[in-house]
């Protein structure tokens, strides 16, 4: 599920996301890795972690729907 929202966000937000997360990297790092400045890597890491969330939560109340009728009995 994280892999395929991270898929769908723009690139720049997805590869924040990886560096400052997944990598541990600080901002400063992220900033010089990906020749952008910190101030746009805070940004991205905001928006990209709050469209995420969205994406996330929408694919898990899909994902919730879906196991409850099956397990329903008819």
């Amino acid at each position: 599920m994280l892999v395929r929202g991270l898929r769908r966000l723009p690139a720049v937000q997805r590869e924040v996301l990886v560096f400052r997360y997944m990598l541990d990297a600080s901002v400063a790092d992220t900033a010089a890795a990906l020749g952008i400045a910190e101030g746009t890597v805070k940004s991205a890491a905001s928006r990209g972690l709050d469209q995420l969330r969205m994406l996330l939560s929408a694919e898990y109340a899909e994902y919730e729907d879906k196991r409850v009728r099956r397990v329903q009995p008819r």
